[in-house]
């Protein structure tokens, strides 16, 4: 039989039992050690094709649930949002996108950063736990408070500008804003620690998906706000918008209980 003998104990995520294909039925013959499967050609092809499906559903989940988390957090009034606002009116809706740019810049270091002290970080079971409780148990309440102020009428879509007399770059003031608002520290320190760990587990693609998940929920928002302040369409209504939230809130509740209990997501 025409095969690759592989060594049984590399984790292919998969039952090593037989099934049939087209081309025949895949059966496993162990050798005499134990530890070695003589595996068909075939056979390789179709389980290397299941890993390879099972990493980009992996990866597609790692991206659209940090683009939630972020639009869920972005959607709430929060220092940027208003920011925003006063900039999409004085300066048109390129100046707002230039925050966000800014923004992401600053992310992106953080990244980088995280990363390289997050590696050693993998390697302890007892931190790791610690940062998922400590991060499920923020996005728990995160999630409560908007599930709670849209229920209550408590939050709604103000696009009135702010009177700032501060002149700077967007891009520049993108970075202040940010590393201003003590809930954004926070963020990163449990929530966003939590989901690099989470991430660095399927290498670069799992970190670069994270991130360009993240973003897009900036971009995605403050460009729909920009574009309103801008245009003066405003199709998204206080109803729609406290749906919206009221959604994402009950999404960073499923979040904070997979993260509180270790439920392995991605």
């Amino acid at each position: 039989m025409l095969g690759h003998w592989l060594d049984s104990n590399y984790s292919w995520n998969l039952a090593f039992s037989p099934f049939s294909t087209s081309l025949g039925t895949c059966n496993f013959h162990q050798s005499s050690s134990d530890s070695w499967l003589l595996i068909p050609d075939f056979c390789i092809l179709i389980l290397s094709t299941g890993v390879f499906l099972e990493a980009e559903l992996e990866l597609i989940t790692i991206f659209s649930t940090a683009l939630v988390i972020a639009l869920s957090g972005a959607m709430m009034p929060g220092p940027l949002f208003t920011v925003a606002i006063s900039e999409a009116t004085k300066k048109g809706q390129r100046a707002a996108m230039m925050l966000v740019v800014g923004h992401s810049a600053l992310e992106f270091i953080l990244v980088v950063g995280f990363t390289f002290g997050l590696y050693t970080v993998l390697k302890n079971p007892i931190i790791t736990r610690f940062i998922g409780v400590v991060g499920g148990g923020f996005l728990l309440w995160m999630g409560y408070g908007i599930i709670a102020d849209t229920y209550r009428g408590r939050v709604s879509l103000n696009l009135n500008p702010t009177d700032r007399q501060l002149k700077i770059d967007p891009v520049f003031e993108g970075v202040t804003t940010s590393m201003s608002n003590p809930y954004w520290t926070i963020w990163w320190a449990t929530i966003g620690a939590k989901y690099l760990l989470d991430s660095l587990k399927h290498g670069i693609p799992g970190l670069t998906s994270f991130y360009f998940g993240h973003i897009l929920g900036d971009f995605l928002w403050y460009g729909t706000i920009a574009y309103i302040v801008v245009t003066g369409k405003r199709f998204v209504t206080d109803r729609i918008y406290r749906d919206v939230l009221f959604v994402c809130g009950l999404f960073l509740v499923f979040l904070a209980v997979a993260f509180i209990f270790n439920i392995r997501l991605f």
